[in-house]
């Protein structure tokens, strides 16, 4: 993983090893049975004579200064030499490659940079020494750890199975000179072979070659939390703690945290270097933002015009929507029993059984976010041999297979008694008290018999016009609208919705312009509909307006005040005026999403 404003370790042998020797913790972990104790764990590994390649790279592995917070340079030779209370399971001569871990040393010495040299560092300590530690001292003869479980030194969980003597399911030595050796500060034991390690989720993407452009973009985003309350505080030094054991959380600005959380339990859907591409042009167009944006300010009483990073931000949702879609916890799926989970079953769940699948980004969503069978099944390209990690599973894919309209163009629904999305500006002859709408709300004793339909919300806003001879327009600001396609509908609600006295009720009658942009002195370009719209008065009508329309820029997400206009336009003759109200009773706007 790549440092974020860390400088190759210099300097401070001497405090750090003192820090090492603070055992100001009571934990029961840190007692020793130094009874029979003959040397420390460095002493004891050369002592061996089985465990030389890996005491040769433990003296050139530098202890990384982000485990502690300590800036200084000692070797894991000298953790070993020191009072830190340790236990190692070194892995015998001849059972594994040691030449491996040894060239990585050897690019790191000739490494040219800093960064270069604390990541191939980093490389070998983690997956290879650290792999092999754990802090406090676990010894076979009296050790009581529940399960077996315990946490090694690169925060990685590894089962130490006593009664069945092996380490990872690695055989430690039955030589009873070589495993439980007391140590004045833990206890070694030699293991018949390399302990294995598995990556996370976040390791599989930095190191698997289809997902460097996904790999690229999160990078620099990797961070370090210090985790106060599970650190090991020592003395102060220059009025600051010195900690014996510092906790350190790996965390990413825009990975979610079950990615690298080793207690996580989860499934990701990457995209390949090809999926990667292809998915940034399909998502892209859909954010298509202008370099400036005309709207009319009321306080103001003119029309502004603000200017917008626009291939920033369109870089920026699109990345948003991946990640979004990219990471589900299994613990959170219905109807799937993650404590049963195999690659196997995973892969099952994914591509046949699912009902419904939940993102890490949609927990709490409302449902429509979730994705939802059959489509579902076929996020994965039908992938049955998904990646294991050691906190979960993760599918490669070599294409984008979301659709638009289920994972990013969401439909949208604008519920007309929300007053906000009147647009009062672009309103014309309604009445003085109703410029923004009554409301009414609908309940079964209210409601006329004979009128089918659910209105939305339980309640709807009236539009009065300010007589019976006029034709009103009311304008509805359109939020949230995607530079995709939509098919943009109204619902009307009859006038005897609430009058159980009128059987005979008037018909609405309208067209609707869509003003989908503007200019700095406030002109539109406008969409009008080619027929006029006639409402069923039997029934909550949901009406057409506009179909596979494609708005050409995008309005979600920017700092203004500026939205896509639709008018609803009153129109009658006075031939009509018996038969066709000036009134518009409107439930919502519903701009449903079309996948492209």
């Amino acid at each position: 993983m790549k440092l974020i404003n860390n400088k190759w370790l210099k300097g401070g042998v001497v405090l750090l090893l003192a820090l090492f020797g603070m055992t100001s913790c009571s934990d029961d972990h840190f007692d020793l049975n130094t009874t029979n104790a003959e040397g420390n764990l460095w002493e004891n590994i050369e002592a061996t004579g089985q465990a030389n390649d890996f005491a040769a790279i433990l003296q050139r592995t530098i202890v990384n200064q982000k485990s502690y917070g300590v800036p200084a340079t000692i070797t894991y030779k000298d953790l070993l030499n020191s009072s830190r209370v340790l236990t190692v399971w070194a892995p015998k001569d001849g059972t594994y490659d040691a030449n491996k871990w040894n060239k990585l040393l050897d690019r790191r010495d000739a490494a040219s940079t800093d960064e270069e040299r604390a990541k191939l560092n980093e490389e070998v300590e983690k997956q290879f020494v650290q792999n092999h530690i754990a802090s406090f001292n676990h010894n076979g003869a009296y050790d009581a750890t529940p399960n077996g479980r315990l946490l090694l030194m690169n925060r990685k969980y590894a089962v130490y199975d006593i009664a069945g003597n092996t380490f990872m399911g690695v055989k430690i030595s039955d030589d009873t000179r070589y495993k439980n050796v007391a140590s004045t500060n833990g206890t070694l034991h030699l293991l018949d072979g390399l302990a294995p390690y598995s990556p996370t989720l976040r390791e599989l993407i930095q190191t698997n070659d289809d997902l460097t452009l996904l790999n690229n973009y999160i990078l620099d985003k990797d961070t370090l939390v210090f985790i106060e309350g599970l650190s090991v505080a020592g003395s102060t030094v220059n009025g600051e703690i010195q900690y014996v054991d510092s906790y350190f959380v790996e965390s990413n600005k825009i990975l979610p945290s079950i990615s690298m959380n080793e207690d996580s339990l989860s499934a990701a859907i990457l995209p390949s270097n090809t999926a990667w591409t292809e998915a940034m042009e399909k998502i892209s167009k859909h954010y298509n933002y202008k370099q400036k944006y005309s709207y009319f300010d009321s306080e103001m009483n003119r029309w502004i015009t603000d200017t917008l990073r626009a291939d920033s931000l369109k870089e920026i949702r699109a990345v948003d929507v991946l990640f979004n879609n990219m990471f589900y916890s299994l613990h959170e799926q219905p109807a799937f029993n993650w404590e049963t989970a195999t690659a196997a079953s995973v892969a099952e769940f994914f591509n046949v059984t699912s009902d419904s699948l939940v993102s890490t980004n949609y927990y709490n969503s409302n449902y429509d976010r979730h994705q939802h069978a059959p489509d579902c099944h076929t996020l994965t390209g039908n992938n049955n041999n998904p990646l294991e990690a050691s906190n979960g599973y993760a599918f490669v894919t070599d294409h984008f297979y979301f659709k638009a309209n289920k994972a990013w163009q969401y439909d949208i629904k604008l519920e007309a008694e929300n007053r906000g999305y009147v647009n009062q500006d672009r309103s014309r002859l309604l009445a003085g008290a109703s410029l923004t709408g009554v409301t009414h709300t609908v309940t079964d004793g209210t409601r006329h018999d004979s009128v089918s339909g659910v209105v939305s919300g339980y309640a709807y806003n009236e539009f009065v016009a300010q007589s019976s001879n006029s034709s009103p327009v009311v304008a509805f600001n359109l939020h949230g609208v995607l530079s995709g396609t939509y098919d943009i509908y109204v619902v009307v609600v009859p006038e005897n919705m609430l009058d159980k006295s009128n059987n005979n009720p008037k018909i609405n009658q309208f067209t609707a312009d869509l003003e989908y942009d503007f200019d700095e002195s406030g002109n539109a370009q406008t969409l009008s509909s080619e027929e006029t719209f006639r409402s069923d008065p039997t029934k909550v009508d949901t009406i057409l307006l506009f179909e596979n329309f494609t708005f050409p820029y995008c309005y979600s997400g920017i700092p203004y005040s500026v939205y896509p206009v639709l008018k609803l336009n009153v129109k009658f003759t006075i031939r009509e005026r018996a038969t066709v109200t000036p009134n518009l009773n409107i439930d919502c706007i519903i701009l449903k999403g079309k996948d492209e």
